[in-house]
């Protein structure tokens, strides 16, 4: 999300809220999810801009109400608007695997990897390993048939 600000020739904060009940009118407690402090103005009266990421809570392509205040040393401005956003995943994180000896000659299967982020169906590939290591583009598993000792 990117906003626009006029500065007033004083350090100005832009507070954001997503406002998960969508009233702003009750004085409910909506989750502030960025705080921006801008310590040091332009010129008087200039215009500016900063980009906020965040990931909203909901469900992909669901409207969520953004609350904004903005202040500096002389006044508080508001905005209240729903937007719209595409909601896209992380992507995935794997989790550690550790490292594996085995004989020189015996085929070599490694573990089923497990994500600590994001979600399976995941399609695996080997970016760079020895001659003959090779992955199974679903479950994630290395195998190679015939190691060789290294240096």
């Amino acid at each position: 999300m990117e906003y626009w600000y006029a500065d007033t020739n004083s350090a100005t904060t832009a507070t954001f809220y997503q406002d998960d009940d969508r009233n702003p009118y009750n004085n409910g407690s909506p989750t502030p999810f960025a705080t921006i402090t801008h310590n040091s103005p332009t010129a008087l009266n200039s215009v500016d801009s900063r980009r906020v990421d965040w990931i909203p809570a909901g469900s992909d392509g669901e409207t969520v109400y953004v609350y904004g205040r903005i202040t500096d040393g002389s006044r508080t401005r508001y905005l209240y608007a729903p937007y719209t956003f595409l909601i896209t995943e992380a992507p995935p994180v794997i989790d550690p695997i550790g490292d594996d000896t085995i004989p020189e000659g015996q085929t070599y299967t490694g573990p089923t990897p497990s994500l600590t982020q994001g979600t399976l169906p995941v399609t695996w590939s080997l970016d760079q390993g020895p001659s003959g290591m090779a992955i199974n583009s679903s479950t994630g598993v290395v195998s190679w048939p015939a190691p060789t000792v290294s240096g």
